[in-house]
């Protein structure tokens, strides 16, 4: 699979992480999603292709092959002047919705969240940008589909929330023991 080569950028908003926060500590579901998704998409491509990930980057840099960007500092310079194969967008319209809006060949908006009343009309505004919306559940599918009929199925796919094994095998190995009188630890 070494011979597929795509420019692939991430876009998301929310908590700041990087490509180590998964190994330094923890991070929200979503978050995690993103940067394992990233790191198992460079390895698919190997040396070819690219991965850049924009989002609150706390210690900008390239990990794993990926590189992570400082969306505050970085997004808008990339969305005027570069055109990626692929753009993913977690749990933000922003790229689809306000100027400059990037001009990917392919652009995806992963839902991670209920889709609540407010948002419904950015979500059919994003719609003329978009060419799939992944959604978690079937659930969450009907829950948009309710809110927004214009969604159509060819244009949804519903994704699975996955694990790292070797994440957690490291993670057992580091085990921290219970502290009496501690709920959480």
């Amino acid at each position: 699979m070494k011979d597929l080569v795509f420019d692939i950028a991430f876009f998301t908003e929310g908590i700041a992480f990087n490509g180590d926060s998964l190994v330094l500590g923890s991070l929200g579901g979503s978050e995690s999603s993103l940067l394992v998704m990233a790191a198992a998409l460079k390895r698919l491509m190997g040396d070819g292709g690219r991965v850049r990930v924009f989002c609150s980057c706390d210690r900008p840099g390239t990990y794993e092959g990926v590189e992570y960007l400082h969306a505050p500092d970085s997004w808008q310079a990339f969305a005027l002047s570069e055109q990626p194969e692929v753009l993913i967008s977690s749990r933000s319209y922003r790229p689809f919705l306000q100027e400059p809006l990037c001009r990917a060949e392919l652009s995806i908006l992963w839902c991670h969240d209920i889709l609540i009343p407010q948002e419904q009309r950015n979500c059919l505004q994003a719609m003329a940008h978009l060419a799939r919306v992944w959604l978690n559940s079937e659930w969450q599918r009907r829950q948009f589909h309710t809110l927004v009929p214009e969604l159509i199925p060819p244009a949804t796919w519903v994704t699975r929330n996955g694990v790292s094994l070797p994440l957690l095998d490291q993670g057992e190995a580091q085990t921290v023991g219970k502290v009496p009188g501690y709920c959480i630890y």
